[in-house]
């Protein structure tokens, strides 16, 4: 293998490993009037973050998350919303969403049919 075979398949590596840390590192922009969090905002974070890329709130009603449930504690709200691309499932997610912050700290996945 000579260098330059090594150099390229190295950034070509870099390049993936990059891309895929972009992604991982996504961030709502939330302004700081918005802040602390209130429920519908906490909503729309969540249904924007199951949709991947940071959905603009206009899109929302395109995606297949629909909102279930919310609860408010002290410092968080959780947010139960459905899956409804297989109606039949069932399935959906509990997303807990920082009031302080608008950060996604949980993302667990549910079977609402138990």
């Amino acid at each position: 293998m000579n260098k330059w075979s090594f150099y390229s398949i190295a950034i070509i590596v870099a390049a993936i490993a990059s891309f895929y840390l972009y992604i991982d590192a996504r961030t709502l922009d939330v302004k700081k009037s918005e802040l602390p969090v209130d429920q519908d905002t906490a909503i729309q974070i969540s249904q924007r973050y199951l949709a991947g890329g940071w959905k603009d709130p206009v899109d929302l009603h395109l995606t297949p998350y629909s909102m279930k449930s919310t609860t408010e504690t002290k410092e968080t709200f959780v947010v139960d919303i459905m899956d409804e691309s297989d109606p039949g499932a069932c399935t959906g997610y509990e997303v807990v969403v920082e009031k302080q912050t608008g950060n996604v700290i949980e993302k667990q996945r549910l079977n609402y049919c138990d």
